[in-house]
């Protein structure tokens, strides 16, 4: 009589690598279900019966905020508002302070660049308020080189409407 050896196989055949796989999948589909499914669940066993017996107002009223013709008004009181107003020259910016004007500075005009905001050579003026043509150091204030700080008065815009030769 001949001996029968039985050797065991170690490697993972297709059928157990699919059943493997498919617990895996099944294992990580529950596992996101719950990710999202949970929050919202107990959101609606624990807050929201908490939050429904409570009398909250809405800040804003049901019926309508504003009517066409305050709207309308609004609109013209605005545009009445800023007519007559220079708003290119510096000194209207603050009608009620009072600087003193004395002696014409030695440097009239100077320079600044500010890399962070990709400003070169913007030219700053330290006798005239017109923000068309140029910067403005406010007066009272000190100008560069000399020791104190600077108030630098111009405009701003949006990035995309930005021109470096248009203050």
């Amino acid at each position: 009589m001949g001996k029968i050896y039985y050797k065991l196989d170690n490697k993972l055949n297709g059928k157990k690598l699919m059943r493997l796989f498919g617990f895996l999948a099944l294992f990580l589909g529950l596992a996101m279900i719950i990710y999202v499914f949970l929050p919202l669940l107990s959101w609606q066993i624990y807050f929201a019966p908490v939050f429904a017996n409570q009398n909250i107002t809405s800040p804003i009223p049901k019926n309508g905020v504003i009517a066409k013709n305050s709207v309308k008004t609004l609109l013209t009181g605005a545009a009445n508002s800023l007519t007559g107003i220079d708003y290119t020259n510096a000194n209207n910016w603050f009608p009620n302070y009072k600087f003193q004007k004395g002696e014409i500075p030695k440097i009239q005009f100077y320079t600044i660049s500010i890399p962070k905001l990709k400003i070169k050579n913007a030219v700053v003026s330290t006798v005239d308020t017109n923000l068309k043509k140029n910067l403005v150091n406010y007066f009272g204030t000190a100008i560069p080189p000399a020791k104190g700080n600077a108030v630098i008065f111009g405009h701003s815009t949006l990035p995309q409407l930005y021109n470096e030769k248009d203050y």
